[in-house]
């Protein structure tokens, strides 16, 4: 509960279990989070969840959020030996970005860069 009830900002809600996808959803703060998990459920209904704090100001390209996944094996922690892969990925939302409200939050291909939400 702390920050999140604290805070009156929107959260992304990602199933523990899911994939391509499946089950993501935006909370708009903490109280929406709560009533939503209720009404599928509880959290026992509905699995474990991943909750995330939704960046709304984020960096964009010509308009679009996107991220970039860098991979990194940590070999030792002492002393720190770090490898990074040469090849990453960039992700894209396929819709322009908005600042989130309560009227697009449900428009998931402008907010999040789920490669299996933006391929549909």
């Amino acid at each position: 509960r702390g920050f999140m009830s604290e805070r009156n900002e929107p959260l992304i809600v990602k199933p523990d279990e899911g994939a391509q996808g499946d089950g993501i959803f935006i909370a708009t703060d903490y109280n929406d989070l709560v009533s939503r998990l209720r009404t599928a459920g509880g959290i026992e209904g509905k699995g474990d969840v991943i909750v995330q704090r939704y960046i709304a100001r984020p960096m964009l390209l010509d308009g679009l959020k996107f991220d970039l996944r860098v991979y990194v094996l940590v070999v030792s922690l002492e002393p720190l030996t770090v490898l990074v892969c040469r090849e990453g990925l960039a992700r894209f939302c396929t819709a322009p970005y908005q600042k989130p409200t309560t009227k697009n939050l449900h428009r998931l291909t402008s907010h999040l860069t789920n490669y299996s939400l933006n391929k549909r």
